[in-house]
């Protein structure tokens, strides 16, 4: 029975042993990498617009009918050139209103300073004598047919119209007696004044209409491209209306909005890569030269988050990037030069913290410590345990064992 038993246990090990044996000698397919030794550039992406990296937007400097528009959306423009022109009759009648106004209050006051006429005079006291006449003769007419509506021998209507024409002539009267007063009076200080204001407010005004004729042209101040042209010929423009953008688009710059927790990593002079659809696959080199000295509110949560506006200038021209496009910018924290990286699916993590990588070696899974640096989003810095040569496992299964054979099915 005792022979038996150990036989029994001999034959269990020795399936045991063989079923190890068998596993690890069943070839695991795998992918693999080469070890690559390169740059390898840490950023920060955001998003940016290509804008021009000057523009002037000009305005009207009067009010006036938009009498000639001399260009177009798309039209290059020079220095000095007139693109535009008010047309100045509405302020050149103004100002023909305010030279009379001025004239009349220059007049009437050398009349004030003349002091009261003789003929004047007596033609004001005739004049209230007649309106006096008159208020007593409409005074007895309304006083006679009071008596008579009161007896019910005339309508309420015809009464009331008479009591009209009294209080008509009452104020006729007063205002007779007024003038007279008026034309008796030697002119004051305070005329004086009023006077000398009244004048300074219309010459005034005609300075600033004089002035108004002088930018009824609309000149350009730098040669550049009409980008913007939100008004039209014949359109009433006021003081202050945008007209045109003219912008030079020889040199373009990228205005990006970058995250507040990201502007800890942002700097002058820093690096930049660009990218974008309009490109391809090509990568333009840009560098920072202006950061916004306050944030704003995100338009995607403008209640918690700020953005910063970060402006770079492109190191080259590249006729596939337009004003106005969008563009994928990505700042360089760290750029290190030369080093053995990997992409990161390729390193694992052990629960103690230290990584490894699976390197195959005479077509066997080596379990291989390493030592890792700064990484990006795809790569990471391998700085010890691996050499340019070696070959990576990149999709190593969680079953993967050591020593146990491997079949390379892409590198």
């Amino acid at each position: 029975m005792g022979r038996l038993r150990w036989s029994v246990l001999l034959i269990s090990i020795l399936l045991g042993g063989g079923g190890g044996w068998y596993y690890l000698s069943q070839a695991v397919e795998v992918q693999v990498v080469s070890v690559i030794q390169d740059d390898l550039v840490q950023t920060i992406q955001a998003t940016g617009k290509v804008e021009p990296k000057e523009e002037q937007t000009l305005f009207a400097q009067a009010s006036g009918r938009l009498l000639h528009l001399y260009v177009k959306s798309g039209d290059v423009v020079e220095k000095n050139q007139v693109i535009a022109e008010l047309d100045p009759a509405d302020a050149e009648y103004q100002l023909q209103q305010l030279q009379l106004q001025a004239a009349q209050i220059q007049a009437d006051w050398e009349k004030m300073k003349e002091g009261p006429k003789t003929e004047e005079v007596k033609r004001l006291e005739e004049l209230v004598r007649q309106q006096e006449i008159n208020l007593d003769a409409k005074t007895k007419e309304w006083e006679r047919l009071q008596k008579e509506y009161e007896i019910g021998a005339i309508p309420k209507i015809l009464w009331q119209e008479k009591e009209n024409e009294v209080k008509l002539a009452q104020s006729q009267l007063e205002a007779a007696r007024h003038e007279l007063e008026l034309a008796y009076q030697e002119p004051t200080a305070a005329d004086a004044d009023k006077y000398r204001a009244k004048l300074e407010e219309i010459l005034l005004q005609q300075d600033q209409l004089r002035k108004d004729l002088r930018h009824m042209q609309i000149i350009s101040r730098k040669h550049g491209t009409v980008i913007d042209l939100p008004v039209q010929e014949g359109q009433w423009v006021t003081k202050g209306t945008e007209l045109l953008t003219i912008a030079d688009l020889s040199e373009l710059k990228i205005v990006c909005l970058v995250k507040e927790a990201y502007m800890g990593n942002i700097h002058m002079d820093q690096e930049a890569i660009v990218e974008g659809s309009s490109l391809g696959k090509e990568q333009l080199p840009a560098r920072v030269i202006e950061i916004a000295p306050v944030a704003k509110p995100s338009a995607s949560n403008p209640e918690k988050k700020a953005v910063v506006e970060v402006t770079l200038a492109l190191q080259d021209e590249n006729p596939k990037l337009l004003a106005g496009l969008n563009v994928d910018v990505h700042f360089v924290v760290n750029h290190a030069k030369a080093v053995l990286q990997l992409p990161i699916a390729a390193i694992h993590k052990k629960a103690d913290g230290t990584h490894y990588v699976w390197v195959v070696r005479e077509n066997k899974a080596t379990q291989v410590p390493v030592e890792v640096g700064m990484k990006n989003d795809k790569y990471i810095e391998v700085t010890k345990g691996v050499n340019a040569s070696d070959l990576v496992i990149v999709n190593a299964p969680n079953s993967l064992k050591e020593s146990q054979r491997v079949k390379v099915v892409s590198n």
